[in-house]
């Protein structure tokens, strides 16, 4: 057992990524330097803004080179229950916005380049249970029915065999959005995008107070490194969150991420588990 993710036993961060000194003064200073963060620099800076990403760390530390790899839309909580708790227009949107960030995702890594082992081809849940089974036709249809989601598509049990190579289970549910990545590996083509755009990207930089500039113009980022004179600060911390913006904080908690995994599959087990290369869930 390690509590350094084995993704960084294939990559480490790039020798030529840049680590800039805090500039004095930008457009836009971003907290944090995740998935998130980084997006949005290279989004500003592809436009001209000036952008200063504080990490406060290293880069490739946090939970974008930790996570599972698994693209997919939808969130975490089923989009019925969504539905339920919050009404349709704001379900809706939240759909459409999971649907767009799997394309967003897609079209960066091609725009710029990024190679992080992408599958794509989508991914299969499966049916432990003849109950899991008619739950995911349920779902089928329902997301047929109220959100016009035509793609997806169960599989029955004696067709099983042309998705996963198992035969313990009762079927499954195919999306054909997502697939898979190696998240150390994007989170560092991320980064070096970012930084080819014109980003500042500030490592080891913690940003430790953020206040407003006399006459509302603007902040003031003060890190331990300096304070940086910014008009708009984007908070990109997630599950990090301290208590630098409480407001955030308090409305964010960190849940442990756990897994599991074996020694290296040979490319004949890997087409033999998975003959479509579709990620398992």
């Amino acid at each position: 057992m390690k509590t350094v993710p084995f993704w960084k036993d294939d990559v480490s961060r790039p020798a030529k990524l840049p680590s800039h000194v805090p500039p004095r003064e930008v457009d836009v200073a971003i907290v944090g330097g995740g998935y998130t963060g980084l997006h949005a620099a290279l989004r500003l800076a592809k436009q001209g803004i000036s952008v200063a990403v504080l990490e406060q760390g290293q880069i490739g530390n946090g939970a974008s080179a930790v996570n599972g790899g698994q693209v997919a839309p939808g969130l975490k909580l089923p989009i019925q229950k969504i539905f339920q708790k919050y009404g349709p227009e704001l379900g809706r949107q939240l759909w459409d916005g999971s649907i767009a960030a799997v394309e967003h995702l897609e079209q960066t890594l091609t725009a710029e380049q990024i190679a992080c082992d992408y599958t794509g081809g989508g991914g299969i849940a499966l049916a432990y249970r003849p109950s899991h089974y008619d739950a995911m036709v349920k779902d089928a249809e329902w997301l047929a029915r109220e959100l016009d989601f035509q793609h997806v598509e169960v599989v029955p049990r004696e067709r099983l065999r042309e998705e996963v190579g198992s035969d313990v289970y009762y079927g499954g549910l195919i999306e054909p959005m997502g697939g898979g990545l190696h998240p150390a590996k994007y989170v560092y083509g991320l980064a070096q995008a970012t930084a080819r755009a014109g980003a500042c990207l500030c490592e080891h930089t913690k940003a430790l107070k953020i206040s407003r500039s006399a006459g509302n113009a603007g902040f003031q980022v003060t890190t331990g490194r300096g304070a940086i004179k910014a008009g708009q600060v984007l908070m990109a911390t997630n599950g990090y969150t301290d208590d630098l913006v409480k407001a955030i904080q308090r409305r964010i908690f960190t849940v442990g991420s756990y897994m599991i995994t074996t020694a290296p599959l040979s490319p004949s087990m890997q087409r033999e588990l998975s003959p479509k290369k579709k990620k398992i869930g």
